[in-house]
C-alpha cells in the first residue's frame, strides 16, 4: 500500500483512540475519525509545506523542533474544520502531534523498513 494510506489509517487509529486516553478530546462517532483523517491529510499535504517553508528560519534555530509546533496547528486546524471532534486547547493538540510524529517515526520509517528487510 502507499505511504499515505498508511498513515491515514495510522491518524484514524489515533483519532479514535484519543477520546478514551484524553479526557479534553470527544469524538461524536467513530466514522468522525475517518473523516478528521482525511482532513488531516489534506491539511498536512496542502498547507503545511507553506508554513514549513514560511517558518524554516525559526525551525533551523529550534532544531527543528519548531515542526511539532507546525503538527500542532495542523492538528488545531483540522479540529475547527471537522464537526464531530473536539480537542481541548493548544497542550493537548501538541500532545496528540507528540504521538503521532512518533508513531510516524517507529511504524512508517523508510530506512529502518529498508534495513530491515535487506537483512532478511
Amino acid at each position: 500500500m502507499n505511504r499515505i494510506c498508511y498513515k491515514y489509517i495510522l491518524y484514524v487509529l489515533v483519532f479514535i483512540m484519543s477520546p478514551y486516553v484524553f479526557q479534553g478530546v470527544s469524538l461524536e462517532h467513530p466514522s468522525t475519525a475517518l473523516i478528521a483523517a482525511l482532513v488531516f491529510v489534506l491539511v498536512n499535504t496542502l498547507i503545511k509545506p507553506l508554513l514549513l517553508l514560511v517558518t524554516l528560519p525559526i525551525n533551523i534555530i529550534s532544531f527543528g523542533l519548531f515542526s511539532l509546533v507546525i503538527n500542532t496547528w495542523m492538528i488545531m486546524l483540522m479540529d475547527k474544520m471537522v464537526g464531530g471532534i473536539n480537542i481541548s486547547g493548544f497542550w493537548l493538540s501538541a500532545l496528540i502531534a507528540l504521538i503521532i510524529t512518533l508513531l510516524n517515526e517507529v511504524l512508517l520509517d523508510e530506512k529502518r523498513t529498508k534495513r530491515r528487510y535487506r537483512k532478511s
